[in-house]
């Protein structure tokens, strides 16, 4: 019930019919965002994350959708430490801003929950439980660097 007070991205709430469990409902994450991505300013990478030792995978990512959902799919896909991530934090094309949303999921390659410091703070005053929060710094980036030399600011 907290959450419908937010403007949530396409996510619905199936309530569970079990009565020993009529409090509870399931939350399904129905969202794409990949659609609304700039490939070109993300500039989407891999890591190999093994237990926090973080190594980049020289891996070239397409700049669009379709080549990197395929690139995400050969590489990623079945792997348990191989992850795709925009190595500028993530940029939306021209009309679209994240900010409009206070939870939502990326999808595919990303299939982190978001929420909004509003929702969290919410959730924490109602004393929900078997909640853990981390915080993102993949969102509201600068521009990236237009010099390819730059090196990438991206933080592991």
């Amino acid at each position: 019930q907290i959450l419908n007070e937010f403007r949530l991205k396409d996510i619905q709430f199936v309530d569970i019919i079990d009565k020993d469990l009529g409090d509870y409902a399931f939350m399904f994450f129905n969202s794409d965002l990949t659609p609304k991505l700039d490939y070109g300013k993300s500039d989407l990478m891999f890591i190999k994350d093994f237990l926090g030792d973080i190594e980049e995978l020289e891996i070239n990512v397409p700049k669009d959708r379709n080549g990197a959902i395929k690139c995400y799919l050969k590489h990623a896909h079945d792997s348990t430490f191989n992850k795709m991530v925009p190595r500028n934090g993530y940029h939306f094309i021209p009309g679209f801003d994240i900010n409009d949303w206070d939870v939502f999921r990326i999808g595919y390659f990303d299939k982190s929950f978001y929420v909004s410091e509003k929702v969290k703070s919410a959730l924490e005053a109602a004393k929900a439980t078997g909640l853990n929060f981390s915080e993102s710094d993949r969102f509201n980036n600068p521009e990236p660097p237009k010099s390819p030399n730059k090196k990438p600011w991206w933080k592991f």
